[in-house]
């Protein structure tokens, strides 16, 4: 009974409908570079929105052989089996809509259990064995392959997310030296820049490894972090594409978050009591 009038009240306030989710395109600003001028090559593009290109499916990808394909982790490479997701705009908007329902104290527990939910979840992959199909064609095509994640690598799940990659047969390109600065860790093919701007991360990683690019490919599900890469690689003369990669977001439907949702209520509320 406790699950269906849940049901009920949140039903009242999310529209439930089977449209994809949209993402805002937003107009990038200039940001302050790490790099000094001296060691870069500038350039101009007018308008930076028309060159972070929304991109469904890994496949939808030109493969170019020789580059160095940069790619986040967490809704990009691999997905866990909730509906909790931050940062997925279904997800986002149900959980927004928690506060008008709920007081401060009680959001704060609710949005807690939501994410010790994602962390606790099963992981696959986000396309399944397309993900896979495609880092092989990478491969054969000579293609450097390396994961840049927000999240730190002190966190205490780093651990779950290595061997989660190594279950799914996930690796990247280990030929560079790890190394460390500020709150940024480099090992076994993958950037942890701590929620550090990704571009100011990836150009510091290319200086330390001494290599120079001949295409630069950055894929994320995150708006935001496309915007930041970006912002920065648009003044080296590099040739680049960045994508925006949505294929997570149909992962999450309101149906199946406000089930999750009336889930976690019966089981975790009374806890919290």
């Amino acid at each position: 009974m406790k699950a269906i009038i849940i049901l009920l009240l949140l039903c009242s306030l999310f529209q439930l409908n089977n449209t994809k989710g949209f993402i805002q395109e937003e107009r990038i600003t200039d940001q302050d570079l790490l790099l000094s001028q001296s060691t870069l090559n500038l350039k101009n593009i007018p308008d930076p929105t028309n060159y972070i290109r929304k991109l469904e499916k890994l496949s939808e990808i030109p493969i170019i052989p020789n580059s160095i394909v940069f790619f986040d982790l967490d809704e990009t490479i691999i997905i866990p089996k909730t509906h909790f997701i931050y940062g997925i705009p279904r997800s986002d908007n149900f959980t927004s809509k928690l506060k008008y329902i709920y007081s401060d104290s009680m959001y704060k527990n609710i949005t807690k259990q939501m994410e010790n939910i994602y962390y606790s979840s099963k992981v696959e992959l986000v396309e399944n064995e397309l993900t896979l199909s495609f880092l092989d064609q990478l491969k054969q095509n000579n293609c450097t392959i390396i994961g840049l994640t927000s999240r730190s690598y002190n966190e205490p799940h780093t651990q779950d997310l290595m061997q989660n990659l190594e279950r799914l047969n996930i690796s990247f390109t280990k030929t560079f030296q790890p190394f460390s600065y500020i709150n940024v860790e480099f090992t076994n093919g993958i950037i942890f820049s701590s929620s550090l701007n990704k571009g100011k991360v990836m150009i510091e990683f290319l200086k330390r490894a001494e290599y120079t690019p001949s295409n630069i490919v950055f894929v994320d599900d995150t708006l935001s972090k496309c915007q930041d890469v970006f912002s920065i690689l648009k003044y080296l003369f590099f040739p680049f594409t960045v994508y925006n990669y949505v294929a997570s977001f149909e992962r999450v439907t309101y149906e199946g978050m406000l089930f999750q949702f009336a889930e976690l209520m019966t089981n975790f509320v009374p806890k919290m009591n």
